[in-house]
């Protein structure tokens, strides 16, 4: 039931103006399994985790986020405007967003209360 309420939340929420889901057109987004997990740049939407919650890298970066199997997740801009809120419903989604700003910048996930993260530009 969970799952149901979940996927019908994001299935809603991917509608809204403006955003959109994980989309290859998007030149900040890539759809496709061929991700590297082991990658220290890589945030990885698990259950109501971002693993790792906080990520640091320096100015220039490319910071992945890839879904896995067995939930929906949103990674939502909190306060910035670095990248759109983008909907993982997919395993294996990735996000990729190149970040050549300095500063820090926190996102959630919709459906998920209290799942959180943080990525640090230095």
């Amino acid at each position: 039931m969970r799952r149901i309420l979940a996927f019908a939340l994001l299935a809603g929420l991917a509608g809204c103006g403006g955003n959109s889901p994980i989309d290859p057109g998007n030149n900040n987004n890539n759809n496709n399994n061929n991700n590297n997990n082991t990658d220290p740049n890589t945030i990885v939407l698990q259950n109501t985790s971002f693993t790792p919650s906080t990520l640091t890298v320096t100015r220039g970066t490319t910071v992945k986020w890839v879904n896995s199997p067995g939930e929906s997740h949103t990674i939502t801009p909190n306060g910035h405007t670095q990248w759109q809120r983008t909907v993982a419903t997919g395993s294996g989604q990735v996000l990729q967003v190149t970040l050549n700003t300095a500063g820090t910048y926190r996102y959630y996930c919709e459906p998920h209360p209290g799942m959180e993260g943080t990525v640090i530009v230095q």
